[in-house]
């Protein structure tokens, strides 16, 4: 039940209240006098009347200034850390300005058991759900943006993890993408043997699967540390889809049960990551697909000079040497012309597969063009070439194509180079080299091997008898 309103100020009526308590009390206090048994001569007179109605009025002003100095600086507060909230949502929500309430400094201190308690306390929870609301809102924010700015799987994949990291009380987890029908892993943190978790059943079965899968592991089991470098207490394997097709799998592992505050936050990121996911592995098909030759499927002409030239500032940084081996098929031309050009494109990709089986972890192929191929062998010094081209040379000896019963057999010429042994400014010179060794090599047998060094030797003794 609520007291009439007079004015529009809840505590000018109350000051109007307790004064007019005050007088009415003081008014009647004399006839009360006189059913006590007090004199009527004695109270009924002006001056009593006059004490009772003073007195009364300043009980009803002290009852006000104690309602003014107790209650009054608890709403005082209330109505403050309100605006403070207001400014903070406003500022937010509208100019992305700083926070002007961080932690506890828009809490209320609730001291009291009563109503004022319960509003305090009703008005931390509140603070609580606006902070809870605007950090969902900053990750989500900070989320899309990293999304929307990394093509790269890469890129993405170690974005997500930080983030999902940072902002759940998850300590390890690592992204797996579906690529050829096995699962891959795309990048990692805090879980030993990465790679061998790619294997694991679990991650198979959740891509058949919708829903995320949560397990607990119970105190008294031991684990052996193979997951993570901490004890996980719970696992949550949650499967990553766009337009129903599933992509992927986050692993997460956590020290801790995890709450739903966390779970919310997987969630969200669950839901962006499909669409961007599918953005990146369209993007990493397309740049694979630009960098291949369409017959061989090794790297293509423009990315092996792309990776040459990598390669020649990363050893130059390191100090370490780099090899280059060009190779061209013998009589090329005479197996086009005798058994025409599908007989030729399949002495190429003979060529192609038998160079890979000899290279090694590291070593890059790429078709130079028509029936020429460079090899790049970071760091091999000259006899690491020699050695390389010599597997090549053996291993496509001994090839054959059978057409039609009859059995064709080729060979292939190799020139090759290593820096810093031969000193060149550029990656292009260093490949003008080995072409120079190539050309040397094909022109003195085929079927040979000629390094660019024994050519400058030969220069320098020529020089030296003219």
């Amino acid at each position: 039940m609520h007291m009439p309103r007079i004015t529009r100020k809840i505590f000018t009526d109350q000051f109007i209240w307790m004064v007019t308590l005050g007088l009415t009390v003081g008014f009647i206090f004399p006839p009360f006098m006189i059913l006590l048994g007090v004199p009527e001569a004695n109270v009924m007179t002006p001056l009593f009347y006059s004490a009772s109605l003073l007195a009364g009025f300043f009980m009803g002003v002290m009852n006000f200034g104690l309602v003014h100095f107790v209650v009054r600086p608890h709403l005082k507060e209330l109505a403050e850390r309100m605006k403070l909230i207001k400014s903070t949502v406003n500022d937010k929500t509208y100019q992305e300005s700083d926070v002007h309430c961080m932690g506890d400094s828009c809490f209320i201190e609730a001291t009291s058991d009563d109503e004022f308690g319960d509003s305090a306390r009703a008005f931390n929870e509140m603070v609580q759900a606006l902070q809870s609301a605007h950090e969902v809102e900053y990750v989500y924010t900070s989320f899309s943006k990293a999304l929307s700015s990394n093509l790269e799987l890469d890129g993405l994949a170690k974005e997500a993890i930080h983030m999902l990291i940072e902002h759940t009380v998850c300590s390890a987890g690592g992204l797996y993408i579906e690529y050829e029908g096995d699962m891959k892993l795309v990048y990692a943190q805090g879980i030993v043997n990465a790679d061998q978790l790619a294997g694991h059943e679990l991650l198979h079965q959740a891509m058949n699967d919708t829903s995320i899968e949560r397990i607990t592991l119970p105190e008294n089991i031991q684990v052996d540390g193979l997951l993570t470098r901490f004890r996980p207490q719970e696992i949550v394997i949650v499967p990553i889809l766009f337009k129903q097709r599933h992509l992927g799998v986050f692993v997460l592992a956590s020290p801790v049960h995890i709450n739903e505050q966390s779970v919310g936050m997987i969630n969200m990121f669950r839901q962006g990551m499909g669409l961007a996911l599918n953005n990146a592995i369209a993007h990493e098909s397309l740049q694979r697909l630009a960098a291949l030759d369409s017959l061989t499927n090794i790297y293509n002409r423009r990315f092996g000079l792309k990776r040459l030239k990598e390669e020649f500032k990363r050893i130059q940084r390191n100090d370490s040497p780099l090899g280059v081996i060009m190779i061209d098929i013998d009589h090329f031309k005479r197996i086009n012309d005798t058994y025409g050009h599908l007989v030729g494109d399949k002495a190429i990709v003979s060529v192609s597969k038998s160079i890979l089986d000899t290279l090694r972890e590291g070593d890059v192929l790429a078709r130079y063009g028509g029936e020429e191929f460079m090899v790049i062998l970071p760091g091999a010094s000259e006899q690491n070439c020699w050695n390389a081209a010599e597997r090549i040379r053996r291993l496509v000896e001994d090839l054959s194509l059978r057409i039609n019963d009859q059995e064709i057999k080729f060979t292939v010429s190799l020139g090759y180079v290593s820096y810093p042994q031969i000193e060149v400014e550029d990656e292009m010179a260093l490949l003008h080299h080995a072409d120079q060794a190539l050309y040397q090599a094909k022109e003195t047998g085929r079927n040979r091997i000629v390094a660019y060094s024994d050519l400058s030797i030969d220069e320098s003794a020529q020089k030296q008898i003219a």
